[in-house]
């Protein structure tokens, strides 16, 4: 998974200024000017310092509070001349990565619009499953095996394996279907997030304005909208952790890949 929040918006009409960041577990948000907004990065990990995991954990910037596995310890390796973050949940275990479990790593002071941007993929695949690894971004969260409550997240996203190759993305809030895309190769997911008083506009990954309303979210995949609008989980919530969890009720031996290009 190759996280990237990144995200410049402006209210109603104004020709948004972004420029997207494409990196591994990189986060941006919105920070709210007179006009134009200004886009601020709250987290930039690209995993090229090295190949050593504990170099990426800590309280420090750009650090995540954890990453961890009940079972095959993650880990960073070199694939293609670039490092990636390789997060495998062996069967019956559980594996996570998280950012924000303490007030000193906490995105702050609390982004109120978002595009968190990254690269997945997903690959040994031994079953399919209908129990999805879930992207959680809200508040309270803890570091370990255990995925937080709906009540602590304002927006999750489900991604379902499918037995052999490739996964799906799960509109868990909204709807208990996976869509029906089926992705087999790394795939650049953009997901966009509303937690202010007023519609935003912002340029999409194909070039255009779009605008989202409040306690909305929109995703993309490439250039592609998958999801339009749809609600949030709790919008009373705020957006200061992440957290991506995999259960041990998912089935088989799959390993998630975050990278960058």
């Amino acid at each position: 998974m190759r996280t990237a929040v990144s995200s410049l918006f402006e209210r109603n009409a104004r020709t948004p200024m972004f420029a997207p960041s494409l990196l591994i577990a990189t986060l941006v948000a919105v920070v709210f000017g007179a006009a134009p907004a200004l886009a601020t990065s709250y987290f930039n990990q690209t995993f090229q310092t090295n190949t050593t995991l504990s170099t990426y954990v800590g309280t420090g910037a750009n650090q995540f509070d954890d990453i961890g596995s009940s079972g095959t310890a993650p880990t960073v390796v070199n694939s293609g001349g670039s490092n990636i973050l390789r997060v495998t949940r062996s069967s019956g275990r559980e594996a996570w990565f998280t950012r924000g479990a303490a007030v000193a790593t906490d995105l702050s002071p609390a982004p109120t619009a978002m595009i968190f941007k990254f690269d997945f993929n997903l690959s040994s695949i031994t079953s399919s499953g209908t129990t999805p690894a879930t992207l959680r971004i809200g508040s309270g969260f803890t570091t370990g095996n255990s995925e937080p409550s709906d009540a602590n997240t304002y927006a999750k996203l489900g991604i379902v394996n499918n037995s052999g190759s490739g996964f799906q993305l799960r509109d868990i809030t909204n709807s208990g279907s996976p869509l029906a895309t089926n992705y087999t190769t790394k795939q650049t997911l953009t997901w966009v997030l509303n937690n202010t008083a007023g519609t935003l506009t912002y340029q999409a990954p194909d070039s255009t304005s779009e605008t989202i309303a409040v306690d909305k979210a929109d995703l993309w995949v490439g250039t592609t909208k998958v999801l339009n609008d749809v609600n949030v989980q709790t919008g009373t919530q705020t957006m200061t952790d992440f957290k991506f969890f995999v259960g041990s009720n998912s089935a088989g031996n799959n390993a998630y890949f975050v990278r960058s290009d």
